[in-house]
């Protein structure tokens, strides 16, 4: 579900057709969806468009610092089926392996894994991907996109 641009009481559906890119041993997907078409809330490519990243306008995040404040974007169980919006700060930089993940204290909850992390200038910081929780609190994890794409995948 994306929200309607034209009626932010609505949203439009989408489905992932197939993946574009896959790999498990990082735990990424890359989706190409697939446009609904007998469906009341069935989306439209311009619908997408609405939402696609374009370099031209979003790009990836260059630099990144703790302390930096920053946005989760996805879809998490609790938050039903509309798109929720937590915030927090990048709390430390870790590697697991060869992937660079940003730990923040923005509340990432099952479903949010997927969905999108922005630093407060507008950049993509990466992908919200799973939590650790101690005794009162949790750090999420984001996966590092600009690491990824810049040292994993080059």
């Amino acid at each position: 579900l994306y929200p309607n641009n034209k009626n932010i009481s609505t949203y439009h559906l989408f489905e992932s057709e197939n993946y574009r890119f896959k790999r498990d041993d990082i735990d990424v997907a890359f989706l190409k969806p697939l446009i609904i078409t007998n469906e009341a809330l069935a989306g439209s490519l311009n619908d997408l468009s609405v939402f696609a990243r374009s370099e031209l306008k979003t790009s990836l995040c260059d630099s990144v610092n703790i302390g930096d404040r920053l946005s989760i974007m996805g879809y998490p169980g609790i938050g039903g089926d509309t798109l929720t919006v937590t915030s927090g700060i990048v709390s430390g930089i870790e590697f697991n392996g060869s992937i660079r993940y940003f730990k923040t204290d923005a509340k990432i909850e099952h479903g949010d894994s997927g969905g999108i992390a922005i630093k407060d200038s507008g950049c993509v910081l990466g992908i919200p991907t799973y939590v650790e929780t101690g005794q009162i609190e949790s750090i999420g994890r984001i996966l590092d996109l600009n690491y990824l794409f810049t040292q994993v995948l080059k």
